[in-house]
Order: structure tokens, then sequence, then C-alpha cells
């Protein structure tokens, strides 16, 4: 299905925004408020994966307001505009689905939200990380070189664990032995 939603457009008039669709990158306002940082090492896993796999962006495209301001995606837009990309993907939170929101609120006997508070759960929660790893699958249903690649840093942080855990075994207290013998499943809660 294809959402309509007018915005007022640059040139002063209502257009329609389709949800879901290329927008130019010049548009597209990044967000000084964005939490996340991304490093040089990151910022090359991420140039190297949109490049591999540029229909990702179709998949996951970057969540803007109604002024343009990107909510979801700061990274994958830096790593657009140093691809020079003119065209990127996105999907645009509307006032009315924030209406919709309150509804569902009301509802629930939750209390309602402005679309700015709405716009700011979405920055959040669109940057929290709220799983953990399956130490068991990804040992045993992942190649780790494509994990690296894909920028997954479990196996650094599962080697600093092991090493702390192995040294503190060399003490000879029981409780030191036990976590010597800690499976990559008894990590998820660690980290």
């Amino acid at each position: 299905q294809t959402y309509l939603h007018p915005y007022l457009s640059w040139g002063g008039y209502f257009e329609f925004y389709i949800m879901k669709k290329q927008l130019e990158i010049n548009k597209i306002k990044s967000n000084s408020r964005n939490p996340r940082l991304i490093k040089n090492k990151k910022f090359k896993i991420l140039v190297n994966s949109i490049q591999r796999n540029p229909t990702f962006m179709k998949l996951r495209p970057i969540i803007i307001d109604e002024d343009f301001k990107i909510l979801g995606g700061n990274m994958r837009h830096k790593v657009c505009i140093h691809l020079r990309k003119r065209r990127v993907w996105t999907d645009m939170f509307t006032k009315e689905m924030a209406n919709e929101n309150n509804i569902e609120a009301k509802k629930n006997n939750e209390p309602i939200k402005s679309y700015e508070e709405y716009c700011d759960e979405i920055m959040i929660k669109d940057n929290s990380h709220n799983g953990d790893w399956d130490y068991d699958i990804l040992g045993n249903e992942w190649d780790s070189a494509l994990l690296k690649e894909y920028g997954v840093d479990v196996w650094q942080a599962w080697a600093q664990l092991s090493t702390r855990a192995m040294k503190s075994s060399q003490t000879g207290s029981a409780t030191n032995r036990e976590s010597a013998r800690m499976s990559p499943n008894s990590l998820s809660s660690t980290l």
C-alpha cells in the first residue's frame, strides 16, 4: 500500500511524500542531536557494506521527519555522502503517524506524546541494540571472517573475556576456575 503525506515543499507549496521513496540526498538534513558516532574502521566497514549490497538501503531506508531531518540512519547518510550518491532511500515519520500512536496510547491508558517526543524516541530506539548475541549459533553456524567483514565485534569481546577468565583461573580459586570454563553462551549477559 502506498501512503501519501502532504508536506510543505521547498518551493512553499504542498506536495505529497510517498512512503519509502528515493530522495535527493541534498534535501536530507543530518541530525545534530544524534547520539551515535562512527569511527574510521566501522565507517570503512559500512562503506564496504553499502557498496557491495546497495539494496540494503532500500530495505533499511533512512528515517526522516517531516522537515527531512534524520531520525534514523545518520551513519548510512554519511556513507552515502562519502560515496557521492545523489539519491537515497528514505521513509518519513509523519505527524499523522504520531496521531495514530496517540490513539493507541489512549486506548491503553498510556500518556500521549507530541510529534517531537515520538521523533526523539525513534532516534534513540533506532540506535539502541536491545538483543544479545547467541554465541553458540555464531560460533557454529557463521563464518568468523564474514562476521568480521560485517563489523561484528563479538570475537574480540569473546577473546578478551576468555583471556581474563584464563588469567583468573591461574590464581586457583574455585570461582575463578569456574569463570575460566565460561562458554560463549554465558557471555551474552556479560557483554
